[in-house]
């Protein structure tokens, strides 16, 4: 059995918006849009088909709740609510190696530190996202 270690840095953007690109959309009512921007620093190792990682990681995360009226011949848009965060804490991952091109994955961020305009606080918030990812072999 040979192990092999590994350090590694991921960045990314999570959102939860119907389309991945700003765009006109009939919302037709109130709705809410929210994201994550996270960056990690992780070791790692493999075992067989799986690769576990576990480090550090910092997120900024923003909540918006909107509401859209209409009002003849136009349509109003109106922000209700929003908040943006910074997160600091675990950055946890599992990967199993479908093929040598293909491997799924789970991430679990745990937050401990949030800092937004109030300042920073102890406080406990997570990101939990599915992986997918499809490698490019070259050679």
């Amino acid at each position: 059995m040979n192990d092999k270690y590994c350090i590694n840095m991921d960045v990314g953007l999570l959102m939860d918006h119907p389309i991945p690109l700003p765009a006109a959309l009939d919302y037709m009512g109130s709705y809410d849009i929210s994201s994550a921007f996270f960056g990690d620093i992780q070791i790692g190792t493999d075992w067989k088909r799986f690769h576990f990682d576990a480090g550090i990681q910092h997120c900024r995360t923003s909540y918006m709740e909107r509401e859209t009226v209409s009002l003849f011949p136009d349509y109003v848009d109106t922000l209700k609510f929003s908040v943006e965060e910074q997160t600091y804490g675990l950055a946890l991952s599992g990967y199993f190696r479908v093929s040598r091109t293909f491997n799924v994955g789970l991430n679990y961020y745990p937050s401990f530190i949030v800092r937004n305009d109030d300042g920073a606080r102890g406080h406990y918030a997570h990101l939990l996202f599915l992986d997918l990812i499809f490698r490019i072999r070259w050679r």
